[in-house]
């Protein structure tokens, strides 16, 4: 029995082989047709979602998802990418029942600091 091969695995193969010189329509004509083989076709969705995370992570940029109950201010948004450090990639999305604050979240990191979890913290401490 083969071993799977996963689209984390593939996208890997796929970044490495970019950074190789030469014909591009080549390699990912080469690379289509090692998915083909593999019967694998139906993973490359995933293998293009990894590989844009692959991606990021060697160039060192931070993908960071900050969610609030209305959109935020450049201002608000630039302090963050200053926070941060380093380059950044900023994903905005509203949700009306963070109530007010922030959560910011970032590969294995979140932070909240929206109003909600406030007052559930203080509902815990008055009980």
């Amino acid at each position: 029995m083969r071993n799977k091969i996963t689209p984390y695995h593939y996208a890997i193969f796929l970044y490495e082989l970019f950074l190789e010189k030469g014909d591009a329509k080549k390699k990912m004509d080469e690379f289509i047709g090692i998915l083909k083989k593999n019967n694998d076709l139906g993973k490359i969705q995933s293998i293009l979602l990894e590989f844009d995370a692959y991606e990021k992570k060697q160039r060192n940029i931070r993908s960071l998802e900050v969610i609030s109950a209305k959109p935020i201010s450049k201002g608000i948004i630039e302090s963050i990418k200053k926070a941060i450090k380093g380059e950044s990639e900023i994903k905005e999305t509203i949700d009306p029942s963070v109530l007010g604050g922030l959560v910011l979240i970032s590969d294995d990191m979140m932070i909240d600091g929206t109003f909600r979890k406030k007052i559930i913290e203080l509902n815990k401490l008055l009980s």
